[in-house]
């Protein structure tokens, strides 16, 4: 509220004003029906307005002038937190999300279950971290945790309530926080029980931004870096080959004279057609196709392999 914080006890909170450091309201945590889990949480929170006041399941109307609750939500969990959501119209208990104007459940979020929620500065994407009992040592809890998110937090979109992504850190979850002007900046406290004894603060970045227009076709980008890197490289083999293989022609007659008795040439042929042309250039070859396997003499004494799987058989007829 400003100007005020309170002070939750077993029958009741305070609400202190900041500037006399006086109690000005004493508000009661006791009401009709039947007794509530024995409390093991003080999450306290105002709701957006100031209006209204939650602690664990308990909720105070405060621009009235009783000092009794005007609701108590159910809690399913010994283990629990609670808070308001930013739309001020909805309140998260455990996993379980409440009407605040018709007192109705209006979903269950397993993913809310035994977790600490923080909300990002526009309030649609809450991040959900382990809560640990606040009457442990960090050591003592994270021993005896056995939680999903003892080593991982989950962000979660609060306009459907569904998972947007679970990120996994070193050591023990302790708490989270949202950087004050980013949706996609947090920063996570953990604490390592195997080792150091120690707490680390690291920083992550939850979420991207959209690309623009002139950033969304990355492949292509790629592909255009290749395409220098090879020009540099020597071996510019263009888009679809010479003239005669960019018109999608070749010489039908084999006489590569371009006399115009040509055949129809597919774009996948014309390109290994080039490919291998340019090959054989760099290797020093001829291009008309005539690749000797071995210098050959009279007494076939220099006789490739690859010539005597082909041996004509005729001879050992004679």
């Amino acid at each position: 509220m400003g100007s005020q914080f309170v002070i939750g006890s077993v029958d009741g909170v305070d609400i202190i004003d900041m500037e006399t450091q006086v109690s000005a309201r004493r508000l009661a945590s006791k009401m009709d029906g039947p007794a509530s889990l024995t409390k093991k949480n003080d999450d306290v929170s105002f709701s957006p307005n100031d209006g209204l006041l939650l602690w664990d399941e308990t909720l105070w109307d405060l621009r009235l002038p009783e000092d009794v609750p005007v609701r108590c939500f159910d809690r399913f969990s010994e283990v629990a937190g609670a808070c308001f959501h930013p739309n001020g119209n909805e309140i998260i208990i455990g996993r379980e999300v409440w009407d605040v104007r018709s007192s109705r459940l209006l979903r269950t979020v397993p993913s809310f279950d035994r977790a600490a929620l923080k909300f990002n500065p526009t309030g649609t994407v809450a991040l959900a971290h382990i809560l640990h009992p606040r009457h442990r040592s960090p050591r003592s809890s994270l021993e005896r945790c056995h939680h999903p998110y003892k080593h991982s937090f989950c962000t979660v979109d609060v306009t459907d309530y569904s998972d947007i992504c679970t990120v996994d850190v070193a050591h023990g979850m302790m708490n989270a926080a949202w950087g004050v002007d980013s949706d996609t900046i947090c920063a996570t406290v953990e604490y390592d029980i195997a080792d150091t004894l120690e707490s680390s603060v690291r920083v992550h970045e939850v979420g991207r931004l959209r690309p623009t227009e002139d950033e969304s076709d990355v492949e292509e980008d790629h592909a255009d870096v290749a395409y220098e890197e090879d020009r540099d490289a020597g071996f510019d083999l263009g888009p679809l080959g010479p003239p005669d293989v960019r018109l999608g022609r070749r010489d039908g007659d084999g006489d590569g004279d371009g006399d115009g008795d040509d055949a129809p040439l597919d774009v996948d042929d014309a390109r290994i057609a080039h490919q291998i042309a340019t090959l054989r250039q760099l290797a020093g070859m001829r291009d008309d196709g005539d690749i000797e396997w071995v210098g050959r003499v009279d007494d076939d004494e220099y006789s490739s392999e690859y010539d005597s799987d082909f041996i004509d058989s005729d001879d050992d007829d004679d």
